[in-house]
């Protein structure tokens, strides 16, 4: 009975080394297949960092958005993890830029698959589309058609038309961009049109405003008025518009302000400088009745960018056309005529016309607050 005991305790030992032996080889065994997962999944987060950030346009694409240097581009996209929802695009075509900037709702892996599709959502539509609205519209529609997750995404398109500096632009829930004259700077008037991927069928407004020779236009996402500091203070509105008026390198200053604490949502930052004077809005069209259109569409960007009200601007396009219909019918007249000229001096300031070097010159004046 003495020698059974302690050759029990013998045994008993040995298995309870065995079965510790077997569960940290077990363990180290887990921990290796976690260790390679984790090396797979970060090797593949690396692939697809690569190719988001592929997707946005490189340095050499940007020069040649700025043409002959009628103006200044700047962009920058710094995701928090590594990939993200954020979204820039733009592409040249004569002389107007047409632009994007947005945000997709969420973070991550399915952030970046819908901010992927968005970019290339908007280079399909640019092709086809005439106006930014045109291009949010058809981006919408698409985006919202089999969206089951609900993701949406915030985004501002615009069109800047470089020499005249007229910006047309359909804003989709995003932040409200700045416009910097030298130490001063403005918010656009936005209207709160929804966010894309929620109703297909949603009809967005369109705006415009002026961009000025020297003016800069800074688009961003909320992850600058988001940032915040080691204390947990958030950078703000009034506090980013301060940095925008008086800071050059914005990001440095939102580093600056962030200091050591950890980014809490992706960064993008876009700027348009116009670097030419604006020039005058001029038009050159054939005599015929197929080129109203045209006309009509140039004389709308120039009131919604210059502040004139929809009643106003309508009144200018109906006069505008009834002035295209007299030169059309009376064109081998000696005086004008037609009852659409008693409409049009009842919506223009002046009217003054003549016949010189056998040429009809018609001359309205409106005047408008911008």
């Amino acid at each position: 009975m003495g020698i059974l005991l302690p050759l029990s305790v013998f045994v008993l030992g040995i298995l309870v080394v065995g079965l510790l032996i077997r569960r940290i080889t077990r363990d180290e065994q887990v921990n290796a297949r976690l260790e390679t997962e984790k090396e797979v999944v970060s090797h593949e987060l690396e692939i697809a960092h690569d190719i988001q950030m592929g997707i946005l346009k490189n340095e050499k694409e940007k020069k040649q958005a700025q043409g002959n240097g009628d103006i200044e581009l700047q962009t920058l996209l710094v995701p928090m993890r590594e990939v993200g929802g954020d979204l820039f695009d733009f592409h040249r075509e004569g002389n107007e830029l047409w632009f994007i900037i947005g945000d997709v709702s969420g973070k991550g892996v399915p952030a970046a698959m819908f901010m992927s599709a968005a970019v290339n959502l908007f280079r399909a539509a640019g092709v086809r589309a005439n106006s930014p609205k045109e291009i949010m519209e058809e981006m919408n529609a698409v985006l919202s058609e089999d969206n089951p997750s609900m993701t949406f995404v915030t985004a501002f398109v615009g069109c800047l038309r470089i020499p005249s500096g007229e910006l047309i632009y359909c804003n989709a829930g995003h932040c409200a961009p700045l416009i910097r004259n030298g130490q001063t700077t403005r918010e656009i008037v936005m209207e709160p049109n929804i966010p894309l991927g929620f109703d297909g069928r949603y009809s967005f407004v369109e705006q415009g405003c002026m961009l000025g020779e020297g003016e800069t236009l800074v688009l961003y996402t909320d992850g600058v008025t988001e940032a915040r500091n080691s204390a947990h203070k958030m950078l703000g509105m009034k506090r980013w518009a301060e940095i925008v008026a008086t800071q050059e390198d914005l990001y440095g200053a939102i580093q600056a302000f962030m200091d050591k604490a950890e980014p809490t949502d992706d960064i993008t930052l876009m700027t348009i400088r116009k670097k030419s004077p604006v020039q005058p809005v001029t038009l050159r069209v054939p005599c015929r009745a197929d080129q109203w259109p045209v006309l009509r569409k140039e004389i709308h960007t120039f009131g919604l960018c210059n502040g004139m009200d929809k009643k106003g601007l309508k009144k200018l396009e109906v006069a505008a056309e009834e002035a295209i219909v007299n030169i059309l019918h009376y064109s081998q007249a000696s005086e004008v005529g037609g009852l659409g000229i008693h409409l049009i001096r009842q919506i223009v300031d002046e009217l003054h016309y003549e016949r010189k070097e056998n040429k009809n010159i018609l001359r309205m004046v409106k005047s408008f607050n911008r």
